[in-house]
């Protein structure tokens, strides 16, 4: 049987359509508010359930009010994964089919997001990565950073949830940081070659003597010929042990050159190097000696150096990092009679390189939204009742079957009322009947528009099949009026497509308070 697998681009391609409709008016999403009834036991909130008869249905009939989502309050999401001392974070693999379970990033105190390329051998982390480079940020517990951008003070807000993160790709320099670290990447560059395996036997010799021999590591150039090289009287006094080992000029004249061995002279201690230094070293240039790293693949210019740690390869440097590589082989050599069975393996970056395309390269296939409802949104929410479920529905329709595109839209229905009795009050929560009609609704608020409460609103919702008709007398609890005008909910019920429902406990709303939505979609 056939296995398939949807793979992280088709979802990530879904929120990005999503997102765009959104952004460009095809679709129009509002947060909803509803259910002002009580549950069989308020202590306990129902589970959500999702068949037709309640989420067509039952949402539209309970709901109350709406607030449009604007492109500004959507924005793609990531895993939140806060940077935490002494926790082993996952380094970035091209080859981890886990990568986008682990914690391969990390959100800093400073908002600022690091995505980890090198994590010290599998070494827990002690120092937050810091500073907002283009270029590898190392830290001193031997961890490797790349910063990708910073979270600004107002998406903090917007759309930090407890579990997730805000992520954008920017298609525009808006002279952000993040702009200068999508410039500077580099499509292919092999930032990382991890050594998987360490091998043994290896040989190396350097200027980590100490005290009185240290002058033993400085280099003397023999001769007139720039490619000859005496080492000092730490090196080895066998022929050939340094063979196919390179030499790197570690301080002093000529700093960074790397050159192979190709001859090596034990009573003399002479190497002869493949091809002369272009800066020829001094008696002031110091030198390592290490097993020779060689990359080979589709892309070019990237290489290496090892490190020696009891004849084991215990780290790769790079020398240079190289472009369009996607997939490189690492070979690591020397003397084949002197090192054995290391294995390096070469990280390849996302397509575009480490920091081009953040959504990409944090998963960021969900999506955050973010509204706010503050106080009465204009007398179009109550702030008298409360509230059990909210939810999010795209593309509803006025009662005139336009597509509702209005900031906020009240969802009751109003009942222009005369000859409100004195004695009594419309109570919250309570049924209202029509003399006449039968009709019934709960009242989700009445608001008097005169001092004597004789004239007013009356909002209901979950009205029934008969309509209340105008010139009846609706009663509750004691109170009642006469209806002079009866209108409509603003949008036509069963409308659009209801994408998100969430039942809590009663949400209490007041004049002086706003409640801010943070709801996250994975596409």
């Amino acid at each position: 049987m056939a296995v398939n697998v949807v793979t992280q681009n088709f979802s990530i391609d879904n929120a990005k359509k999503f997102k765009a409709a959104l952004a460009d008016s095809t679709s129009i999403l509002y947060l909803f508010i509803s259910r002002i009834h009580p549950y069989a036991d308020e202590t306990v909130v129902p589970a959500q359930t999702d068949f037709v008869g309640d989420v067509d249905y039952n949402v539209w009939r309970d709901m109350i009010g709406l607030k449009k989502i604007l492109p500004g309050g959507v924005s793609h999401g990531a895993k939140r994964h806060n940077w935490s001392n002494n926790v082993l974070y996952a380094q970035y693999d091209h080859t981890d089919t886990l990568l986008y379970s682990n914690n391969y990033f990390v959100l800093s105190s400073s908002n600022n997001v690091y995505k980890c390329l090198f994590n010290n051998g599998g070494a827990k982390s002690v120092v937050q990565p810091t500073g907002t480079a283009t270029t590898i940020l190392s830290t001193s517990d031997g961890y490797r950073w790349k910063f990708l951008y910073n979270i600004s003070s107002t998406d903090v807000e917007a759309f930090v949830a407890t579990n997730y993160i805000p992520v954008k790709t920017l298609s525009a320099d808006d002279s952000s940081v993040q702009w200068d670290v999508q410039q500077a990447a580099v499509n292919g560059a092999i930032q990382v070659v991890d050594v998987t395996t360490g091998g043994s036997g290896y040989l190396s010799t350097s200027n980590t003597a100490i005290d009185a021999i240290v002058s033993n590591n400085t280099l003397i150039v023999s001769g007139t010929a720039t490619h000859t090289l005496t080492l000092k009287s730490n090196a080895s006094g066998t022929d050939d042990i340094y063979n196919g080992s390179v030499i790197r000029i570690t301080g002093g004249l000529g700093i960074g050159q790397v050159r192979e061995i190709v001859d090596y002279v034990g009573t003399t201690r002479e190497a002869t190097v493949n091809n002369a230094f272009t800066v020829t070293p001094n008696t002031t240039s110091d030198y390592v000696v290490t097993p020779k790293v060689t990359i080979t693949g589709d892309g070019s210019g990237a290489t290496a150096y090892s490190n020696v740690v009891a004849g084991a390869i215990s780290y790769i440097n790079m020398i240079a990092v190289g472009s369009n590589y996607s997939r490189a082989d690492v070979s690591i050599t020397a003397n084949s009679s002197h090192g054995t069975g290391a294995i390096g393996k070469a990280m390849i970056p996302p397509h575009g390189g480490h920091g081009a395309d953040p959504i990409n390269e944090l998963n960021g296939k969900n999506l955050i939204f973010n509204t706010t409802l503050t106080r009465s949104e204009a007398n179009t929410l109550p702030i008298v009742n409360d509230y059990r479920r909210f939810g999010l529905i795209i593309d509803p329709k006025y009662q005139n079957g336009v597509s509702a595109t209005a900031l906020r839209l009240t969802q009751t229905t109003r009942l222009t009322l005369t000859s409100v009795s004195a004695s009594g009050r419309f109570t919250e929560d309570t049924t209202v009947t029509g003399a006449t009609s039968g009709a019934t609704g709960a009242v989700v608020r009445f608001a008097n528009t005169n001092t004597g409460n004789t004239l007013g609103v009356l909002h209901v919702t979950n009205t029934s099949a008969t309509l209340f008709t105008s010139g009846e007398n609706v009663t509750s609890s004691g109170a009642n009026g006469v209806i002079s005008a009866n209108t409509k909910p603003d949008l036509k019920p069963f409308t659009g497509k209801v994408l998100y429902i969430e039942n809590r406990q009663a949400i209490t709303r007041s004049f002086d308070q706003d409640e801010d939505f943070k709801l996250v979609f994975t596409f």
